[in-house]
């Protein structure tokens, strides 16, 4: 019987974003394959945001094991955070990987990770770092690896009929500049509402008046097998990030057959102008 090999994933918290929905995706695929997959959270007092399908350790509970390889996911951790990840550089922890989650927007964050880790391998899943942008990173090697969409789970479908003369819904992410979202509404028809997917604490924040807007729909957060049925439910996909690396919610938005209305930011990859969006 083979050995498995065992991925160790560290965070600060377990927060269901699309950096760490991309992991746990990870490790489904890979757990046929001989493959096992843990988290580690850095932070004090860690609060798990969802549940994973897989262990969530301490760090005194994953330094006592033996690891085939330590992977981090992105570089929006706190500066206490990101000093920690010093500590996987002890043998036990296996091959150490950096993951580039974002354009170079967040190059000192990342470059931060990057002299803390100090990774053998750095995997960049998005087209925001040509070479020669990275010359400041160290490792031994450099991957471009761009982002993918599960077409068994998101692809078009008949379940969305509309009227022509009903309401359009607009869907759009919460937490990815969504206020010109919020903004651009005001201009549209009465009949165009707006459905915004994810965690709205800092759009509430910024704009309490949304609470009181009959024309938008707070959804909230979504696990995996609840998204199909947003993007059934939304007519455009308004994607409005104005930094990223690779969009979960656009390039979901348009294997489902989702007319999609985007920024460059995060989508460069699979949406272009007048060919595919």
């Amino acid at each position: 019987m083979a050995v498995r090999k065992r991925i160790l994933v560290a965070c600060e918290e377990l927060i269901l974003s699309g950096g760490m929905l991309r992991f746990e995706r990870l490790g489904r695929a890979l757990s046929a394959a001989e493959y096992e997959l843990a988290y580690v959270c850095l932070a004090d007092h860690p609060v798990a945001h969802w549940l994973s399908h897989f262990p969530v350790l301490s760090f005194t509970e994953c330094a006592v094991q033996r690891w085939d390889f330590v992977m981090v996911p992105g570089a929006g951790f706190s500066d206490q955070t990101i000093e920690r990840l010093a500590r996987f550089r002890d043998p036990r922890f296996g091959r150490r990987i950096q993951h580039v989650l974002n354009d170079q927007s967040m190059k000192p964050r990342f470059l931060h990770v990057n002299r803390t880790f100090q990774p053998h391998l750095v995997i960049f899943n998005n087209l925001a770092w040509p070479p020669g942008t990275y010359t400041q990173f160290q490792a031994e090697r450099f991957h471009t690896v761009l982002g993918a969409v599960d077409i068994d789970r998101f692809h078009p479908t008949d379940e969305r009929p509309r009227e022509q003369s009903g309401p359009i819904v607009l869907g759009g992410l919460a937490n990815k500049n969504a206020e010109v979202l919020v903004d651009a509404l005001a201009l549209l028809p009465n009949n165009v509402g707006l459905k915004l997917l994810g965690n709205t604490d800092a759009l509430l924040d910024a704009r309490p008046d949304v609470r009181r807007m009959p024309h938008i729909e707070r959804v909230g957060v979504l696990f995996e097998d609840e998204l199909p049925s947003f993007y059934r439910n939304i007519d455009i996909a308004v994607h409005t990030e104005m930094r990223g690396g690779w969009s979960n919610f656009a390039a979901e938005a348009m294997a489902s057959g989702v007319p999609l209305i985007c920024t460059p930011h995060g989508t460069t990859a699979f949406a272009r102008d007048g060919e595919t969006a």
